[in-house]
């Protein structure tokens, strides 16, 4: 089963009737939908949400930027996982932008959750991220998607990895940390492009959809520190017979509601 597949089954998803259907995602703490955006609630924003920065003491943590924040929802988690901090969104697409800005509006964080229109390359801020966080663009030299919102979304020709890197070490305070999920095969050019930055990881995990197979995703958190010995991490959603694994189960018991048996 695909992993975005093995997500859709953890949410009670509501229809409603807005001009067209539309998914309505509720989470334990928020609602939200993705009907419009380029970029949808799937398994690589879930567990980046989820995995992102955990390590990092909650109080330090003041200042939030998700990259490609699509319908919102790794904001809204970093909203909900870190109390005080403030969260900038920010993505390329406006239709995202706008429901991304809606479902911010219906959340519990509204005050603290910020959607703007803009790309990473043209973003500043005076104040510097303590975390940011991004589920970018991954296929290059690609076939494109017929959507072209879509395919923007998708393609790292608006984003590549070395921009990614080039303006996250322009916005990272000291101390800070970026937090990005990839597919697996990506992950070691994705550090290649940190190290090239001064950015290094600490912090890594591969996650496989299901027990016994190929790694399929990979959340890696970097930082100026550099490590000669970092800890690298792997996990599956589901076990050999298709359960739930307790790692996935405990990983996303803050965010997602799960059905009593």
């Amino acid at each position: 089963m695909e992993l975005l597949q093995l997500l859709r089954l953890h949410f009670f998803i509501h229809s409603t009737t807005t001009g067209k259907d539309a998914d309505m995602f509720e989470m334990k703490q928020f609602a939200l939908e993705d009907s419009s955006s380029t970029m949808k609630v799937g398994t690589d924003a879930v567990l980046l949400g989820c995995i992102a920065a955990k390590t990092l003491d909650t109080r330090k943590v003041q200042h939030i930027l998700d990259v490609g924040t699509g319908c919102g929802i790794v904001a809204l988690m970093m909203a909900q996982r870190y109390a005080t901090s403030t969260v900038d969104a920010i993505d390329v697409d406006s239709a995202s932008v706008q429901e991304a800005s809606s479902n911010f509006a219906k959340s519990p964080w509204a005050i603290r959750l910020h959607a703007k229109l803009r790309p990473l390359q043209q973003h500043s801020t005076p104040t510097a991220y303590d975390l940011i966080v991004s589920n970018p663009p991954y296929f290059s030299n690609s076939l494109k998607n017929e959507d072209a919102r879509r395919s923007l979304a998708r393609h790292d020709d608006n984003l590549s990895t070395n921009e990614l890197m080039e303006h996250t070490a322009r916005l990272l305070s000291q101390e800070g940390v970026l937090s990005v999920i990839v597919p697996a095969e990506q992950a070691e050019s994705l550090l290649q492009s940190g190290s090239a930055y001064g950015l290094y990881p600490f912090h890594q995990v591969f996650v496989y959809g299901k027990t016994g197979k190929v790694p399929r995703l990979c959340v890696v958190d970097l930082s100026r520190d550099r490590q000669s010995d970092y800890t690298v991490g792997h996990e599956s959603i589901a076990d050999a017979n298709g359960a739930y694994t307790a790692w996935y189960r405990e990983l996303t018991q803050p965010f997602l509601l799960w059905r009593k048996n």
